[in-house]
């Protein structure tokens, strides 16, 4: 093996330093933009969840619309027990008639706003269901 000529031996340390510069600015880079990419990957993570959220109340509202059409839903039943059958409405809110307080929840197809049969169950003061109302997509 020769010996390294003094050309030869800056060439390979200027190899090296130009090497070393990639790697340390690159690391530099992916340091200074960890919190961003932290971001993004929750962000892909949540798009997921919300996913299968709207998937899921999409088959309840199935559920809840073919009871409504064949026997009708049961007056009676508590707020929490149509919640845990036919998952969280689009909308609830409280409304007065007269000297009454109840409770509107509003159910429909989680994305077709405009286009999708709408249910709506009023509850009492103790959770009870008072009534419903179904109305079919124009």
């Amino acid at each position: 093996m020769k010996p390294f000529r003094n050309e030869e031996m800056l060439f390979h340390i200027r190899i090296f330093i130009w090497i070393l510069a990639v790697f340390v600015l690159t690391g530099c880079s992916a340091i200074g933009h960890r919190r961003q990419l932290i971001a993004l990957k929750k962000v892909g993570a949540n798009q997921k969840n919300i996913e299968r959220y709207i998937e899921k109340q999409e088959s309840s509202f199935y559920v809840l619309l073919e009871v409504v059409k064949n026997k009708g839903l049961e007056v009676g039943v508590t707020k929490q027990a149509v919640i845990n059958s036919y998952g969280d409405p689009v909308l609830s809110r409280e409304i007065k008639d007269d000297t009454v307080v109840l409770e509107e929840l509003l159910y429909r197809h989680p994305t077709r706003y405009f286009t999708s049969d709408r249910i709506y169950m009023y509850f009492d003061d103790k959770e009870k269901l008072t009534r419903w109302e179904y109305y079919p997509a124009d």
